[in-house]
């Protein structure tokens, strides 16, 4: 079995260098050809030596770099996909350049996805511990976060298997899946959402929508670096309200109606934001993140009835 484990990588050399350590450390899986694809989204390859470097110490595999000057997530995932396809590899594979792997993590995904009949799952995200000195409102919203994943990761293991995700979504922060999706399907990354984000979420509906199965990897988590700067209310805030807007704009293009029931809506989440808030010294900051996520949601909303877009992915955090 061939398969591509693709790094989209842009201005975050520091944690790039991490991730890249981790997948030197990985165990080999069983029986397969492993290539590791760098695609640097930039306008030039500041990170081609980084790679170079790190090259002696890949245990198994090899590992190549290619630059996307065409800048857009999408966009450089869709380059992905096609260096995948044009290796001839059977699976692609997404990390994130903000995260790092624990050694069993590649052999857990690929074992999952051959006891799967499944051409697209996912595994879960959690937060890395801290390194180095926080202020106590970041140790705070790192705790908040760390709380946010552990949820969503049991939540995930209760709902979805290897044969299903019910309502867990395949994002491409862990991620495998077919080349055949985009070679005899013909799928694609949404180009469209270059700078808002949500075309791995768009992928995995348009998967769906295919009536093919997806499935979910419990046993194959990854772990994300949360930088200083992800680790404010105002960050939070912002990140809430960008996939709020991105979220409503697509509802609203399949069914214009759902505007008539925004006030509503937009009413009671009003009043949980509220609430939320009055909470954050009984629960000693447990809903600190809730509130700035609730905050960002009514926002967002508001913001895509009148024509806003995210443009989340135009400033990169972290280093």
């Amino acid at each position: 079995m061939s398969v591509v484990v693709a790094i989209l990588t842009r201005d975050r050399p520091r944690m790039l260098k991490a991730l890249l350590h981790s997948l030197a450390s990985l165990q080999a899986p069983n029986n397969c050809l492993v290539r590791f694809l760098i695609v640097e989204n930039n306008e030039s390859n500041s990170q081609e030596e980084t790679v170079k470097s790190i090259r002696p110490l890949i245990t198994f595999g090899t590992i190549h770099y290619i630059l996307e000057t065409s800048l857009g997530i999408a966009t450089a995932r869709n380059t992905a996909a096609k260096e995948a396809a044009r290796f001839g590899s059977d699976l692609l594979v997404f990390v994130d350049d903000d995260e790092t792997v624990p050694t069993e993590w590649l052999s857990n995904l690929i074992d999952g996805y051959r006891e799967s009949d499944a051409v697209l799952l996912g595994g879960p995200i959690r937060a890395a511990p801290l390194i180095g000195k926080h202020n106590w409102t970041e140790r705070l919203m790192h705790r908040n976060i760390f709380r946010r994943y552990l949820r969503n990761e049991r939540r995930a293991a209760r709902q979805a298997s290897l044969r299903k995700t019910s309502r867990t979504t395949i994002v491409t922060n862990n991620w495998i899946g077919q080349v055949s999706l985009f070679t005899d399907y013909k799928l694609r990354f949404d180009e469209k959402l270059n700078w808002s984000g949500g075309e791995d979420t768009k992928f995995y509906s348009d998967v769906r929508a295919l009536k093919l199965t997806t499935g979910w990897i419990p046993d194959a988590p990854v772990y994300e670096t949360i930088p200083r700067d992800r680790l404010t209310l105002q960050y939070q805030y912002n990140r809430a309200k960008d996939q709020s807007t991105t979220s409503f704009r697509k509802k609203l293009k399949a069914k214009r109606i759902a505007i008539y029931t925004l006030p509503v809506s937009v009413a009671i989440k009003s009043v949980v934001m509220v609430s939320l808030l009055l909470l954050i010294p009984v629960t000693l900051g447990a809903t600190y993140l809730s509130f700035a996520r609730t905050s960002g949601w009514i926002a967002g909303r508001i913001s895509a009835i009148g024509g806003a877009k995210s443009e989340h992915y135009r400033t990169v955090t972290g280093e």
